[in-house]
């Protein structure tokens, strides 16, 4: 049922009016079976729907798809390369992945997880085993979509965009 939700969700970014009902229908079946705790995954399809270009895949919009994509990802995407071109790294990394994420918005299937979100922790507020962590958001994503949408207990596997860590010192 989760699947479905998240599935109609992301539907409903790309045709608004009855998508959405059907999200907002698939969350509250979902809401009915949660016993208390729901833990959501995401990746980068959500992102995706954001025009956000993905990291792998066989089609255009990916950001390390086919030949060049392969050479930008063993050089970039590792710290050699950075040590050993920084600028151009640099450059590729504001250009290609940084500044597409800050151009994006977060769509329709992250604000009905943040709805979703906030009704289920109103509803288990009542409990009174309830806990902050009652409703979970994991993502693979790094571009803080669902935390602009308004989620609050969404923890990032790979990091964030908005977060960066000196190599050197170890410092944020």
């Amino acid at each position: 049922a989760a699947r479905g939700a998240m599935s109609a969700a992301r539907q409903s970014a790309r045709a608004p009016g009855e998508e959405m009902r059907r999200a907002r229908a698939a969350l509250r079946a979902v809401r009915q079976r949660a016993d208390g705790r729901v833990l959501v995954f995401t990746g980068a399809g959500c992102s995706a729907d954001s025009k956000i270009p993905t990291f792998r895949g066989s089609n255009a919009g990916t950001l390390w798809g086919g030949i060049s994509g392969k050479v930008a990802m063993a050089v970039f995407g590792t710290p050699f390369g950075w040590r050993w071109l920084p600028q151009r790294a640099w450059r590729h990394y504001l250009k290609d992945f940084y500044l597409p994420i800050c151009k994006a918005e977060p769509h329709a299937g992250h604000m009905a997880l943040s709805q979703f979100e906030s009704e289920f922790r109103k509803k288990a507020s009542s409990r009174p085993n309830y806990s902050k962590s009652c409703f979970t958001t994991v993502t693979m994503n790094v571009d803080n979509l669902h935390q602009r949408a308004g989620s609050t207990n969404v923890h990032e596997l790979h990091g964030s965009t908005s977060r960066h860590r000196c190599v050197e010192k170890g410092h944020m």
